[in-house]
């Protein structure tokens, strides 16, 4: 939806033609990291931090196409305005499309303080917009990280302690290396992993490792000293909540991953002097 709002937001104040926009989504750059901002989203701060960013932007691109238009139909600045993605001589009606002004505009001086839009004047803040990704996803054109194919590409599975702290007890190498597809099985400080040449021989390779884990939980975490934890903090705020008619009411809930499409994975490439990794990762 991160990819609609923002669209929305800088198209709003520059008068794009919205049934002409389309999203890609930046590679990274330093340049992000500038100001306390990182790549990234989270938090619900996707509109609530870039909001005004992003208008400041779409109002100076839209002054710098204005400017742009009214020096190629060689007229007045002030006698132009910008309408779906037209900049447009009132006077006389003639217009120039953005997409033929777009190189000169970039030429010109970012404007530091863009006139911006009242809210009263918006077209699409606010309004029922159908989001710009869901037609690919829809019809299996989005790329997701599990789509990732690289040559000689292996897979793996791996099986990790079902408590925190918990260490790897045995496994049956010997059979997992005997299963179709299998290449190796690799310990780790947590967990181990089968891999193999395709994600259906790495899981089943698994199934034959038959891994059993001892059950460590050296700091005795579970689900109901968590909940009894909170309880205890609650409660302690007790005193300080007085009313008339107070309702009480009990909701709760374990702590989840984030709802993904798609299975967690990630892909790595490795070389002799670099590692580049695609992983579906929020951040």
């Amino acid at each position: 939806g991160i990819h609609t709002a923002h669209a929305m937001i800088i198209c709003e104040e520059m008068e794009a033609d919205w049934t002409k926009v389309s999203v890609s989504t930046g590679s990274f750059h330093p340049e992000y990291k500038k100001n306390l901002f990182v790549q990234s989203t989270g938090g619900t701060n996707g509109v609530s931090a870039w909001k005004e960013k992003l208008s400041k932007i779409g109002a100076g691109i839209k002054e710098m196409l204005i400017e742009a238009g009214a020096e190629q139909m060689s007229v007045p600045k002030k006698e132009c305005i910008a309408l779906n993605s037209f900049v447009i001589h009132k006077p006389s009606k003639n217009s120039v499309s953005y997409g033929l002004i777009a190189k000169n505009a970039s030429k010109l001086s970012i404007p530091s303080s863009p006139s911006l839009k009242h809210k009263s004047e918006y077209k699409f803040i606010g309004k029922s917009i159908p989001r710009l990704d869901v037609p690919k996803k829809v019809n299996g054109e989005a790329l997701f990280a599990g789509d990732i194919k690289l040559p000689g590409m292996v897979y793996a599975q791996v099986a990790q302690s079902p408590l925190s702290g918990g260490e790897l007890k045995s496994i049956n190498e010997k059979s997992a290396l005997e299963s179709p597809g299998v290449e190796k099985v690799v310990v780790l400080p947590n967990g181990v992993a089968v891999v193999a040449d395709t994600t259906w021989h790495a899981i089943k390779g698994m199934k034959a490792l038959k891994p059993t884990f001892q059950l460590g939980n050296k700091k005795k975490i579970s689900s109901k000293i968590i909940e009894n934890s909170f309880n205890e903090a609650l409660n302690s705020m007790k005193d300080s909540i007085k009313d008339e008619s107070i309702l009480d009411l009990e909701y709760t809930m374990p702590f989840l991953s984030h709802a993904a499409i798609e299975s967690t994975n990630c892909t790595a490439n490795v070389t002799s002097n670099s590692c580049e990794i695609w992983a579906p990762t929020q951040s």
